[in-house]
Order: C-alpha cells, then sequence, then structure tokens
C-alpha cells in the first residue's frame, strides 16, 4: 500500500507548508475523509480511540 503524506505535497507545492497544512486541517470535510480512511485501512490504530 502507498501512503499519501500531506506534509511533502504542501513542501512541494508551498512556500509556507505549515500555514497550507493548517488550512487543510480547518477544512472539515477533509477531517471527515481522514476518519474515513482511517476507518477503512487503520483497524489497528483505531482500537486505542475507541
Amino acid at each position: 500500500m502507498d501512503f499519501i503524506y500531506i506534509t511533502d505535497i504542501a513542501r512541494k507545492f508551498s512556500d509556507s507548508p505549515n500555514d497550507t497544512i493548517k488550512s487543510y486541517l480547518r477544512n472539515s470535510q477533509n477531517l471527515e475523509y481522514m476518519m474515513v480512511e482511517e476507518q477503512l485501512h487503520n483497524r489497528i490504530l483505531l482500537k486505542y480511540f475507541y
């Protein structure tokens, strides 16, 4: 399985990657998407949160 890291994307396409990541995480739809991805692909991690 390949992984996509938002930090790598932000570093490549932005002069201020920290601000880019902050903006990305403020969007509730992005957070919902990341949660669905975790539920589908990371069962081990989720057992610690539920």
